[in-house]
């Protein structure tokens, strides 16, 4: 879930230097985008590569946070759970599964603000 505003690319630049102390990898390749744009309490899935699928359920707000459920699924089955809490403009990052010679590291960035909806062309809903 990307932030309001700003260039993809230019939020992935800001985040590197963290997933590279994280994950002490010297390389990460961008794969996918996703934007996701729900109430509370629904769940949103899309594809992740490697025949994956990414469940996500924005289920509380705490201040500006937002609280999350993630499963992540291979088919039917899955492969990862968790409840993870996210700021706007402080990701939420966690390491997946192996993908090709690395594994995927997924970032999910929030906005407990969304534009109303029926309002696309909103400035910076660009994945």
């Amino acid at each position: 879930m990307p932030p309001a505003g700003g260039d993809p690319d230019e939020r992935f630049r800001r985040v590197l230097p963290q997933l590279q102390a994280i994950f002490r990898f010297s390389d990460f390749t961008p794969i996918a985008r996703h934007v996701l744009d729900g109430p509370l309490g629904v769940m949103q899935r899309f594809p992740i590569p490697g025949d994956r699928w990414l469940s996500v359920v924005p289920d509380q707000l705490h201040g500006q946070a937002v609280r999350m459920h993630v499963r992540l699924l291979k088919g039917e089955q899955p492969e990862m759970n968790a409840s993870l809490l996210a700021s706007p403009g402080a990701p939420a990052i966690f390491g997946g599964p192996p993908f090709g010679r690395g594994v995927l590291i997924i970032i999910l960035w929030v906005n407990p603000n969304p534009a109303a909806p029926g309002s696309r062309g909103a400035p910076g809903r660009t994945p």
